[in-house]
């Protein structure tokens, strides 16, 4: 995993984000990852476990669900940026490639604005597989400190 911007456990008040802060983590996702989102899901389209139906479909292999492949943002905006005295408002994610197990994504979230009067943070999030800079998902969300 790494991180840039900022770290693990942040704790930023509102006087401290500011736009242009980011934070990123690097990840990957095993079948055991696939099995164990599908059962929380639960979600059983074949899509995701079944690799004969997968390449009918024209992919290479299965796929990571969306919603996992933009699950670890969660991590980024309550451990790190904004961090842990915030709250997610809203998130909208847009799936632009698949990924596929053991494939390594770079998740960056940036600060885009800052509102001091009610408290909240909008930021731009991005996932990229790492090997080709291309990028799987783009997003935005919106997180809110108690004002």
């Amino acid at each position: 995993m790494a991180e840039t911007g900022v770290g693990p456990s942040a704790a930023l008040t509102l006087d401290q984000v500011t736009p242009g802060m980011t934070a990123e983590l690097r990840r990957s996702f095993t079948l055991q990852d696939l099995q164990t989102f599908a059962q929380l899901a639960p979600d059983r389209a074949p899509l995701h476990y079944d690799a004969a139906f997968a390449h009918g479909q024209g992919y290479r292999d299965v796929v990571v669900f969306g919603f996992l492949v933009a699950a670890p943002f969660s991590g980024i905006l309550g451990d790190r940026l904004p961090g842990s005295l915030t709250v997610l408002h809203w998130a909208r994610f847009a799936m632009a490639l698949p990924v596929y197990v053991g494939e390594e994504i770079l998740y960056r979230a940036e600060v885009k604005q800052v509102s001091r009067s009610t408290g909240a943070v909008v930021l731009e999030l991005t996932a990229t597989r790492v090997q080709s800079s291309e990028i799987v998902l783009r997003g935005q969300a919106q997180c809110g400190f108690r004002v």
